[in-house]
């Protein structure tokens, strides 16, 4: 079971713990039950599949931050939304530390033609800890795919959190991404997009 700890509060209401992969210290400690068309792969699974799909749409291998985070990552997170599939609950995903430590999660999102998704990233951890968090989403949607994400940086006063997010965008998709940083003494969080085809979109709040 994931060890209990005083957090920082978390602002965000829509949290779907239902739905809800948590990590703490940049293990991955729970998976929920998932709606259909919704599959997931840890790195404990099929490292080789995960593996696989790391820089898939776009290419991080020069971002020195995301060169650390595939360097010590501990565990990472290969979610699948099947073609078509229309999501109506958002999934989460729950960032968590424990105290003084150092954590690498890994996320990778891949959305298949026409299907939509929403996802809310949270980030907490133990009060008074100066937690380190370097943490990377990737999202690769396809034809018509959309995506609503939406990141909620409430780490303690003290921590420090470089995160990143990548987004391949195709013809005729959406993705948007709304973030709020609320916590962390230092709070990096930067954004690299690939759009390709006609009608893609692209908003980034």
């Amino acid at each position: 079971p994931a060890p209990s700890v005083e957090q920082a509060p978390c602002p965000w209401s829509l949290v779907n713990d239902e739905a809800e992969f948590h990590f703490v210290d940049g293990k991955l400690v729970g998976t929920p039950p998932l709606p259909k068309g919704v599959s997931f792969t840890s790195l404990g699974d099929n490292a080789e599949k995960v593996a696989d799909s790391l820089n898939l749409g776009v290419d991080l291998a020069g971002d020195v931050v995301t060169s650390l985070n595939t360097a010590f990552m501990t565990d990472a997170l290969l979610i699948e939304i099947a073609a078509g599939a229309q999501i109506s609950r958002p999934l989460t995903l729950a960032f968590e530390t424990t105290g003084a430590t150092s954590s690498f999660g890994r996320v990778i999102v891949l959305v298949g033609d026409g299907a939509s998704v929403s996802l809310i990233e949270t980030h907490r951890g133990a009060a008074g800890a100066a937690a380190q968090e370097y943490t990377v989403l990737e999202f690769t949607l396809g034809r018509k795919a959309s995506v609503e994400h939406v990141r909620v940086n409430a780490a303690d006063k003290t921590a420090q959190t470089l995160s990143t997010v990548a987004a391949s965008v195709a013809e005729g998709a959406s993705y948007s991404t709304l973030s709020f940083t609320t916590g962390a003494a230092l709070s990096r969080h930067q954004i690299f997009t690939r759009v390709h085809g006609d009608d893609a979109k692209l908003g980034i709040r």
